[in-house]
């Protein structure tokens, strides 16, 4: 069924490259690799011990890929999205130590209203490329929250207070993490994500995210 909707999905609106329109993509391989590597100011992490940018959200392209993956539902846009985070992660030379994968999670509400998780998605990419462990449903999001995108940072931080728990406490000991969202702001998210695991026992814990807001 779902094949059959993206074939007539195609036929009415033909797929063409956010960047240079052409057919067939939704973001070519030409308009992927002309995407800038983050040279932007450094993250200080708080609680997350190192983070991993793959852009700036200044860049125009970057900017409408994620906006067209999370609010026009174009879930495919995962696959370009993630193959970023995959580059980024291979160019590191000291890599962290058998991590488990988790991302940042939604709200029932959220979910029911996109149908996915954009940073699941995202996460379930790159831990298959990598063979590492991925634990989709260890994060839970026990209140739904106003969305981050429209708060400052002291908002940010208030917002998720107390929104997070754990489905499984006893795997967080002495393992280690990498975060998946897909934008870095004022880093409340995957630092308060960190928080929760680390309350639990996790040892080092990393982020990964597309762009830096």
């Amino acid at each position: 069924m779902k094949k059959l909707i993206n074939y007539i999905l195609n036929v009415i609106f033909p797929r063409e490259c956010l960047g240079c329109a052409k057919n067939d993509y939704l973001v070519c391989d030409e308009c992927l690799s002309k995407i800038e590597d983050y040279n932007g100011e450094k993250v200080r992490p708080d609680i997350v011990d190192r983070v991993l940018i793959c852009s700036s959200y200044k860049n125009s392209l970057i900017k409408k890929i994620v906006h067209f993956y999370k609010y026009k539902y174009i879930s495919d846009l995962c696959y370009p999205l993630s193959q970023l985070m995959i580059k980024k992660y291979e160019n590191e030379k000291d890599k962290i130590s058998d991590p488990i994968v988790v991302s940042a999670p939604l709200s029932k509400k959220r979910f029911n209203l996109r149908c996915y998780n954009q940073a699941e998605l995202l996460a379930k990419e790159f831990s298959s490329h990598f063979n590492y462990k991925f634990l989709p449903d260890l994060i839970i999001k026990t209140k739904h929250t106003k969305q981050q995108a429209k708060l400052n940072r002291e908002e940010r931080l208030l917002n998720l207070k107390e929104s997070l728990t754990l489905s499984n406490c006893e795997i967080c000991k002495k393992n280690n993490f990498i975060i998946i969202d897909d934008v870095y702001t004022t880093g409340a998210t995957v630092n308060e994500i960190a928080k929760v695991l680390k309350d639990n026992g996790a040892k080092e814990i990393w982020s990964l995210v597309i762009a830096k807001d």
